[in-house]
């Protein structure tokens, strides 16, 4: 069997999930996304050498069009944030260069790829709702639950729940916070009765509801959790058996990050090493991808079009606008050709081929990962350009949202496989 090597980076990394007495979590704040994102990239071992001219070549290009020297490190916070406010269609001329270039590459390199989007706000609660029991405790209950309360805290999160969770230090506080909870469920189900677009939402949260109705809560949640880094390494092993690459010849190379690679260590890779980016290539084309979705992801998830009404006092949640459909900008969708044909490369080198059900993983709340490859999958049901101008980018939003309806759907099925 062949031997191969893997390269890892991360971004939207937040070693800490916490919460503080203002009601507020670092994971909400303006410039965070909820979804850490961690990328290996791999290859035979044989094809290292090979593989490391193309990358060196790419990179050397890039450089002269960044204005870098030689001797300073490729980095993708070179690149503007502000490049992806809309998507491929607000990349500017040296961004939209820099990437065309980049998926060139990776279709030529051809490389496994096995991409970890994890909910912090999920892990949080699965770790702070861990003394949670409940008669009808199972995998799928376990599945459906966190998805929902993970949802519910992403959207209607408001400071008032929040200071009450962080004031949480015994029993008496604990049952509080949990009154309280139930108490904002109870006020978001009696204003979303009748509005066609939150049914499902309403069934959930009474299925939710009746849950922490009949539930005990026996340990206090803590005020911050150590992300949980063998999330990475879980993804990763689960997709080397379904392609049938023996883990044992397997080596690892991680950018610096000391409790990545002792995570690490419980694994039965041939080698596991840290490295430095600016030693190591390699590395740095594992960073410029977990950029690449990270801030391609944080731009679907803060569009205005997208993005719920803040809650800012639940008794009045109905004054809130609950009613309207939140779809993605038309900005979008009114592309150029080139814009075009950018996301047909990035869907030949991101999903044709990377089929296996690990390529990416989550944990159960995975609307932004669902969301982003999506758009991929989107622009790739267009043969070509002509057909896909024909089409009014307003109804570009409303068939892109269709299309998030129904993969969401299939991946709530697969709660009754995994």
């Amino acid at each position: 069997m062949k031997a191969y090597t893997f390269y890892f980076d991360e971004s939207f990394h937040d070693k800490k999930i916490r919460i503080n007495e203002n009601g507020q979590f670092n994971i909400l704040r303006e410039d965070a996304l909820d979804n850490y994102i961690g990328v290996f990239w791999g290859c035979p071992t044989s094809e290292l050498a090979s593989n490391r001219k193309l990358i060196q070549k790419f990179e050397n290009r890039q450089k002269v069009q960044y204005g870098l020297t030689e001797e300073q490190e490729f980095k993708s916070t070179v690149i503007a944030k502000k490049n992806f406010k809309y998507g491929i269609r607000s990349f500017n001329k040296v961004t939209m260069t820099f990437y065309k270039e980049l998926f060139e590459l990776i279709d030529i390199l051809n490389p496994v790829i096995q991409v970890n989007m994890v909910s912090k706000m999920e892990l949080y609660l699965r770790l702070a709702f861990k003394g949670l029991h409940y008669y009808g405790q199972g995998e799928l209950f376990k599945k459906s639950f966190f998805y929902t309360l993970t949802k519910f805290m992403i959207t209607y999160h408001n400071e008032e729940l929040l200071k009450v969770l962080y004031a949480v230090n015994n029993y008496s506080s604990m049952m509080k916070f949990k009154h309280l909870l139930q108490y904002n469920f109870k006020c978001i189900i009696k204003e979303i009765k009748g509005i066609e677009r939150k049914q499902q939402e309403l069934v959930a949260y009474q299925n939710i509801l009746y849950v922490l109705n009949h539930s005990i809560m026996d340990e206090l949640p803590e005020k911050e959790y150590e992300f949980q880094y063998f999330i990475n390494f879980e993804g990763l092993c689960n997709l080397l058996e379904e392609k049938n690459i023996n883990i044992e010849l397997v080596n690892i190379v991680i950018d610096e990050e000391q409790s990545t690679y002792s995570a690490s260590q419980n694994y039965r890779f041939q080698n596991i090493k840290c490295g430095k980016s600016h030693e190591i290539i390699e590395l740095r084309l594992a960073d410029w991808l977990a950029s690449f979705i990270g801030r391609m992801t944080y731009g679907l998830f803060n569009d205005e079009g997208v993005e719920e009404d803040t809650v800012t006092n639940i008794r009045k949640i109905g004054e809130n606008d609950l009613a309207s459909k939140r779809i993605l900008s038309e900005n979008w969708f009114d592309i150029s050709i080139k814009h075009f044909e950018l996301y047909h490369l990035l869907y030949d080198t991101l999903v044709i081929g990377h089929t296996e059900y690990w390529t990416a993983m989550t944990m159960s709340y995975n609307d932004q990962c669902s969301s982003f490859y999506t758009l991929l999958r989107y622009f790739s049901t267009y043969d070509n350009y002509e057909k896909y101008r024909k089409i009014d980018p307003k109804f570009h939003s409303e068939y892109f949202n269709s299309a998030c309806c129904r993969e969401l759907e299939c991946s709530y099925q697969d709660f009754y496989k995994y």
